[in-house]
């Protein structure tokens, strides 16, 4: 990284004087940077924020004061990266010409911020801490690290307290770090690699334990896990201000009144909550004018409302079902008639799909549905959704494994076969019959099987417009589709305009969906799959709601 940065022409001196918050962590830390950005924009200040994945374009990776980089702006700045990177590649070995995707576009968002001369730059790391590409950043003004949990095993490793010694590989001598709360394995990891490396660690407060003074608690962003991000933003925010003020000349070297050397001689010490303040009229506006698509966002379109949440680990997909349980709740008294619920889910990568769809059962959804990330059946070149790393039969050999996997979690009852017989020769005729798949199954699931939902716990529950779980009985079908797009214009059945209705003959609807005069649609296990179906229903992120 180091290699291409220099052939880049981006030196670590220029990067030394961006002024760093540097992020990590398993759950939030995106959402967490976002509502770093929306505070120190709401203080005056130019802000350049670096996140990833983007669920529509590249362009959302790179943002100046919290809107994604104009496309023009964009390529010319890539093109003047690739550029010098070409350029200089001769000498270099094959496999060290030219740096992999992720790592060209840190390289890229360094010399954005460098050239657009941001007042503070809030960098999220990709994967891990230690050994990501954004580490290269010697002397941030604080660092942070969300919530931690199993993610990228084959990476990190399997167990969070191997997890945590990656995280924490960020923290720098002498640079404060605060940590949203943590479990007492992971906690001890970082207490003992903030003491190895010499960095001043707190653990950030409730957020209920600030003085919020007259102002009301409101967060732009929904959903019971966005109150630690937020925690955990105000207190990196605050650290940055007051360095600020030092002019960034000496980086604090105390902590809740104990030197640095203290600090370190004390373990209990790095136990201790941050400290709270009040909050002022900059802060509370930022945590409610903050925009982050695709994390507990709702999306109303006519008669269906689309629940989008990117949770793709076993504890946000929990924060995932509650959030989705408190607002299909609160909706139902503003519906007339009966409502659908509808799961479309996907997961990628190596994360273990009964893990991740097992609390997802408690919902008792009415219909299921599988697809992967794709937003349609042949790839665009030119767009920024399109992912060559994975092919279309792997793609869909992991769609049956998630249904293969609710099947089992769920408790089958009894199965139907359904006795249409549907064409798709204009799929196969585009090569896209996968025939490696099952040999009774279509590309799409004709042959599908219903269950009785398993009960969920006393919690107000899901039926039809009066919310009477009692009465939830109906059998679940359970669908698999090659694309995003075939799996909405069924789900939609022309009930939303921004979802195509021509692709031609589909599964018959069941009953309950095609009855219903308004669907709930949770979108969650892949931030990729709400980006694909962002992409679609609302191509602008809600980038215009972001206040200037």
């Amino acid at each position: 990284m180091l290699e291409f940065s220099r052939r880049a022409q981006i030196t670590l001196d220029k990067i030394d004087k961006l002024r760093v918050i540097h992020v990590s962590g398993t759950k939030g830390k995106g959402s967490t940077c976002a509502f770093v950005e929306s505070i120190l924009r709401n203080h005056g200040l130019k802000t350049g924020l670096y996140t990833s994945p983007h669920l529509v374009s590249a362009c959302e990776r790179i943002r100046l004061n919290g809107i994604p980089i104009r496309k023009d702006l964009f390529a010319n700045y890539f093109f003047d990266v690739y550029g010098k990177l070409e350029a200089t590649k001769n000498n270099c070995e094959e496999e060290h010409a030219m740096p992999a995707y992720f790592r060209f576009l840190t390289i890229l968002a360094f010399e954005v911020f460098v050239k657009e001369d941001v007042d503070v730059a809030i960098i999220e790391c990709g994967i891990g801490g230690a050994y990501d590409c954004t580490n290269i950043v010697r002397f941030p003004v604080v660092c942070g690290v969300s919530s931690l949990g199993i993610d990228h095993v084959g990476i990190l490793g399997d167990t969070e307290e191997k997890i945590a010694w990656h995280k924490a590989g960020i923290f720098k001598p002498g640079v404060p770090a605060v940590i949203s709360p943590q479990k007492p394995g992971p906690l001890q990891v970082i207490i003992d690699r903030a003491k190895e490396i010499g960095a001043p660690l707190s653990i950030a407060p409730d957020i209920d334990t600030y003085d919020w003074g007259e102002m009301a608690m409101d967060l732009g962003l929904a959903g019971d896990m966005q109150l630690w991000n937020a925690s955990l933003a105000m207190q990196l925010c605050n650290v940055w201000l007051n360095a600020r003020e030092h002019d960034f000349r000496q980086l604090p070297t105390t902590l809740n009144g104990y030197t640095q050397s203290e600090t370190i001689r004390q373990v209990k010490v790095f136990c201790r909550p941050s400290q709270v303040f009040p909050v002022t009229t900059e802060f509370a506006k930022g945590l409610k004018d903050c925009v982050w698509p695709g994390r507990s966002q709702t999306v109303k379109h006519g008669s269906i409302t689309y629940y989008l949440d990117g949770a793709h680990t076993p504890e946000s997909i929990e924060f995932c079902v509650r959030w989705f349980r408190e607002a299909h709740k609160a909706q139902l008294p503003h519906l007339r008639g009966p409502v659908c619920r509808v799961l479309l889910f996907n997961s990628t990568g190596d994360r273990q799909p009964a893990i991740l769809l097992a609390p997802l059962v408690a919902c008792e959804f009415d219909v299921v549905v599988f697809c992967p990330s794709r937003v349609s059946l042949s790839l665009d070149p030119s767009s920024d959704q399109s992912n060559f790393t994975i092919s279309k039969d792997a793609a869909m050999t992991r769609c049956y494994l998630h249904k293969n996997a609710f099947l089992k979690l769920i408790g089958q009852k009894q199965i139907y076969t359904s006795s249409s017989n549907y064409s798709y020769e204009h799929i196969s005729s585009q090569g896209d019959q996968i025939s490696s798949l099952h040999s009774t199954d279509n590309i799409y699931t004709d042959k599908r099987t219903f269950l009785r939902p398993a009960l969920a716990d006393n919690s107000p529950g899901f039926s039809s417009g009066d919310g009477d779980m009692s009465d939830h009985t109906l059998q679940t079908p359970m669908v698999v589709f090659p694309c995003i797009g075939h799996a909405l214009q069924w789900i939609a059945q022309g009930r939303d305009p921004c979802i195509d209705s021509s692709t031609g003959p589909m599964p018959e609807l069941p009953e309950r969906l095609k009855s219903a005069q308004n669907i709930q649609l949770l979108i969650t296990g892949s931030l990729h799959l709400v980006g694909g179906v962002m992409g679609l229903i609302e191509p602008n992120l809600g980038i215009s709601d972001i206040k200037q």
